[in-house]
């Protein structure tokens, strides 16, 4: 093995390991600018609230009720001190520690779920942002070589190279190549303005990293981890919270004993009563309320399982939609040829073009540079829109 050839190899694996330091750089950067957002904090507040309503959940259901009476009866004085509970006989408190922790569930799913939506709304507008710097680039190079062209035309039609139809020619595209620009100076105005909205702490040329970070993440194989993806977990907590709500309610709506005692003094001897009193659901049994929560729970049921083939159709439909683009870019990428726009002027300086033929020429290259910044956009919107389906964009370093 040649020397070179060691050198070369070791040159490589560092450039691997400097490339994947910097795309771990950007992940976690990416993710402390998530947290720092004041959407994802409203978010974390959310489910710092749920977490405060289960604890409540969890608690006691009944307090004791102390009661005192006092009177003065010719020289006696009557008094009395009472203690009153509420016993949770039928276990309603048990089941509503269940629901407690239901609940705790649900909202640490639903708040993951919602950072995996921002992070990829995040993604997707730096890569129209770089759609957007890529498209005013050209839209300048243009403007730049038809300015050129322009001062070209002019003095080969002093010259008496060229007519005057051809001058105007040249002029009429460049004009046309203006509107061009003023559209992509628009849509990168735009593009920044969106970024900035969702990154206001941060610089938008962060953007240029983004490559190599999608590069390190992976799309799942199969279809095994739909259960686990957030939105279908999401789905699956709220229908076990919901059946453990028939549960409490179920417990609920039965009559509950109340246990009382009274101690005191009447009419100068020592007096001590106990007392027992409990609700007759005669003329309203509740049966409709546990009903109507069973059928919100049926309704939770079908909405986890509705949840769960809509996510596999998105799945497959953002699996597929990737594959095309990724195909379609790939065949402009080897199609696409290199120094076309030299060549063009060299046959136009030499006569092999008319000035018509050689603008229509700039045109179709332009229009092809143009459908490969979309056919890019649209790959990385592809794959970002892959990976947020099989969440994939986890967020690291939440702290709550």
């Amino acid at each position: 093995m040649s020397l070179s050839f060691v050198r070369l190899a070791l040159y490589g694996l560092a450039a691997a390991a400097c490339f994947g330091a910097q795309a771990a750089d950007f992940a976690s950067w990416l993710d402390r600018q998530l947290l720092a957002q004041p959407a994802v904090i409203a978010e974390q507040q959310r489910l710092l609230a749920a977490r405060a309503e289960a604890d409540g959940l969890a608690k006691p259901l009944y307090n004791p009720v102390l009661s005192a009476f006092g009177e003065k009866n010719g020289n006696d004085n009557n008094v009395a001190l009472g203690l009153e509970q509420t016993l949770d006989w039928w276990g309603q408190g048990d089941s509503q520690q269940q629901e407690a922790r239901l609940t705790r569930v649900q909202a640490t799913l639903a708040f993951d779920a919602r950072l995996q939506q921002q992070k990829a709304k995040v993604l997707a507008a730096m890569a129209r942002f770089l759609a957007a710097a890529d498209e005013q680039q050209l839209a300048k190079q243009q403007r730049r070589y038809l300015g050129t062209l322009l001062a070209l035309v002019k003095k080969r039609q002093v010259a008496g190279d060229l007519g005057v139809v051809d001058a105007e020619l040249a002029r009429l595209n460049l004009s046309s190549r203006l509107k061009a620009l003023a559209d992509a100076d628009a849509a990168y105005e735009e593009a920044r303005a969106e970024l900035e909205a969702l990154l206001p702490n941060a610089s938008v040329q962060k953007s240029v990293e983004l490559d190599g970070y999608l590069a390190r993440l992976r799309l799942p194989e199969g279809e095994e981890w739909l259960a686990r993806h957030p939105a279908v977990a999401l789905a699956k907590a709220r229908w076990q919270l919901s059946r453990q709500q028939v549960e409490t309610r179920r417990r609920a709506v039965k009559a509950k004993p109340t246990v009382g005692l009274s101690a005191g003094r009447d009419g100068g001897s020592s007096s001590v009563e106990v007392g027992v009193s409990i609700p007759l659901n005669l003329r309203n049994d509740f049966q409709s309320d546990v009903a109507a929560t069973g059928y919100q729970a049926l309704a939770s049921e079908a909405a986890y399982q509705q949840q769960y083939l809509n996510q596999r159709a998105a799945w497959r439909a953002a699996k597929g939609r990737l594959a095309s683009y990724q195909r379609h870019y790939r065949q402009w990428q080897q199609w696409r040829e290199q120094d076309v726009q030299p060549r063009l002027e060299r046959f136009w300086r030499q006569g092999e073009l008319a000035t018509a033929q050689y603008l229509q020429g700039l045109n179709a290259l332009a229009q092809s540079q143009s459908d490969g910044i979309a056919l890019e956009q649209q790959t990385r919107l592809a794959l970002i829109d892959a990976l947020a389906q099989s969440g994939q964009l986890s967020v690291k370093g939440v702290t709550l």
